[in-house]
Parts: structure tokens; C-alpha cells; sequence
């Protein structure tokens, strides 16, 4: 409840007892201005560790095995993947994107050996593995210039992903896996979207279904559903979710619940309001 309105991308830890998030502090025009701090909650105590920066965003933290660090995105002058040491809140560039590269996702192996990201160049866009410990990379997947988020499985044996295309309103999206060893990606489910929103697609706690956040035909129904898309085929499902917006989808290890990031259930713009008769006074009731 604290900062409401500047809160995203949640994740939980692999023994599910602690979740990690981004908050924007400050404005834009403030001095300082506006700066990302992590934050780690502990679930069962609500106690919370804040790791303030200077980046100017921060997306897509992820516990690492051993819950003492977080793999996050960072923008500054240039994009990158930093690990974070949560005791001494030290950040380490893994992946610094070469000029004209833009970086769009990130997930990491459950033994925390590999980095799989995805980006982009001035040709393509591609999926891509790093050994942590060799630095050898290998690509996984490679496509045409739109923008591609990805989840790992829990298995960590496949990737799925779905692209933004950035030559279009309304378009066709089609969610695909890919095995992480390479190979032709499978269709998993298409929609049509009404805009050019970045989804990010999470898969449940077993693996099993994707769940899949989805604009409804704005501007007469401007709220968001969430889906779930069983990996085997088959027919959608409404989770039952209406909001505003909806950001990150989280699966709790225990399959009991999810946690995601959201506008909210109505969008506002900002608005002006006065207060009277406030002062001693002026007739005021207290």
C-alpha cells in the first residue's frame, strides 16, 4: 500500500516466501528527479528492504537460486542486465547493449547457470542464451524487427514469447514457445490487439498454461482480461480479472495464486481539486 500508483513488475523468490518489485520515486521535474528503487518484501512479516539507484528504470527483477541477488533491466545513458547483491545492494552489469541494440526481456535459469534475453538490432530481433560461467552465447531464435518479451518455463526447458510489432495499431499477436536448446517455435495462441501495448506473457506455477494479459476493444470497453492459455492447446480461459491495466503476471511456486501489476479498475487522468473554508477563521467546520 505504500507509494500506490508508482509500483511494478513483481516476482517471487523460487521458495516463494519473499517478492521483489520496482517503485518510481519522485517526479520528473523535481531535483532530484524521478529515480527506481528495488524493493524485497518479505511475505509472512510485510518487512521490506529498498534499494535505492540512479537509473532511470528498472524492469524484470528476478531472484536468483539462492534468493541473495536480482537479475533486473536497467536504463540509463544506454540499456543493460545488471545482478544485484541484495545484502550489499551492489549492482554488476551482465549485459551491456551495444549501441543502436535495444533490450526487451530477460529470464534466468533456475540453477542460475544461464541467461536467456532478447533483443534487438538494426535487422532483426532474436532470443539468446549466456553461459554465466563460460560467457558463450548462443541464439535461440531469431525474427522480424518487433520487440519480443519472454518467460522461461519452469522446467527452464522452453521460452515463450510474443512480439510487439511497431509498424501497427491493430494487429494480429501470436504468443509462441521455443525450446531453449533451439529449434522451430510452436503456435500457441493469437489475438487481435487494439494497440500497441507491451505484453508479458508468465507461465503458471506447473508450466502447465500461460497466462496471458489482453486489452478488451477500447475505446468502448477500455478494461483488460487475463488469460489462460493451456500449453498443450486448447481453449482460452477468463481468470475472471477486470482492470484498468494489467502489467507483469507473478505465479506463486505453489500454484495457489498470482500477483501482477495493474492501473487499477478505472484509468484517471490527473485532476484539480479545490478545498474550502480550510483556513481559522473563514467559517469553516473543522
Amino acid at each position: 500500500e505504500r507509494f500506490q500508483g508508482s509500483n511494478d513488475e513483481p516476482s517471487y523468490s523460487q521458495d516463494g516466501s519473499r517478492m521483489v518489485y520496482v517503485s518510481a520515486r519522485g517526479l520528473v521535474t523535481t531535483v532530484p528527479p524521478r529515480f527506481s528503487v528495488l524493493c524485497i518484501r518479505a511475505l509472512d512479516t510485510g518487512e521490506e528492504q529498498e534499494l535505492r539507484t540512479d537509473f532511470q528504470r528498472l524492469a524484470g527483477p528476478q531472484f536468483s537460486a539462492d534468493g541473495m541477488a536480482v537479475l533486473v533491466a536497467t536504463w540509463d545513458e544506454g540499456m543493460a542486465i545488471h545482478h544485484v547483491d541484495t545484502a550489499t545492494g551492489v549492482f554488476s552489469p551482465v549485459v551491456k547493449a551495444e549501441e543502436g541494440t535495444l533490450l526487451s526481456g530477460h529470464a534466468q535459469s533456475r540453477d542460475g547457470k544461464t541467461l536467456y534475453y532478447a533483443g534487438c538490432d538494426d535487422e532483426a530481433c532474436w532470443i539468446r542464451s549466456r553461459d554465466l560461467t563460460s560467457q558463450a552465447e548462443t541464439e535461440i531464435h531469431r525474427g522480424p524487427r518487433e520487440p519480443l518479451s519472454i518467460a522461461l518455463s519452469p522446467d527452464g526447458r522452453s521460452l515463450a514469447f510474443v512480439p510487439l510489432p511497431l509498424d501497427a495499431i491493430q494487429t494480429e499477436r501470436v504468443v509462441r514457445i521455443v525450446p531453449v536448446d533451439g529449434g522451430a517455435p510452436r503456435e500457441i495462441f493469437r489475438f487481435t490487439e487494439h494497440g500497441q501495448h507491451f505484453h508479458r506473457v508468465e507461465f503458471s506455477a506447473d508450466g502447465s498454461s500461460l497466462f496471458v494479459p489482453r486489452e478488451l476493444n477500447p475505446p468502448a470497453d477500455p478494461s483488460w482480461t487475463l488469460l489462460r492459455v493451456p500449453v498443450a492447446g486448447g481453449e482460452a480461459e477468463d481468470v475472471g480479472v477486470r482492470m484498468a491495466g494489467i502489467g507483469r503476471v507473478t505465479a506463486h511456486p505453489d500454484g495457489s495464486r498470482i500477483t501482477f501489476a495493474s492501473k487499477g479498475l478505472e484509468e484517471k487522468d490527473d485532476e484539480v481539486w479545490v478545498i474550502e473554508d480550510f483556513l481559522p477563521g473563514t467559517g469553516g467546520q473543522p
